[in-house]
């Protein structure tokens, strides 16, 4: 169970609980790397 943020572990056992988005499409993956809740955020600067 946890968050995935571009590859990178977040909760409370990962040592970290929030990663910075990076310009360009950006992987998100909520509860676990089996998860159904995959996202695909696209960050642009505007």
């Amino acid at each position: 169970m946890g968050t995935e943020v571009n590859g990178e572990p977040l909760g409370y056992h990962f040592g970290k609980d929030f990663e910075y988005l990076k310009v360009g499409k950006n992987r998100v993956v909520a509860g676990g790397l089996d998860s159904p809740f995959t996202f695909t955020v696209l960050m642009e600067l505007v």
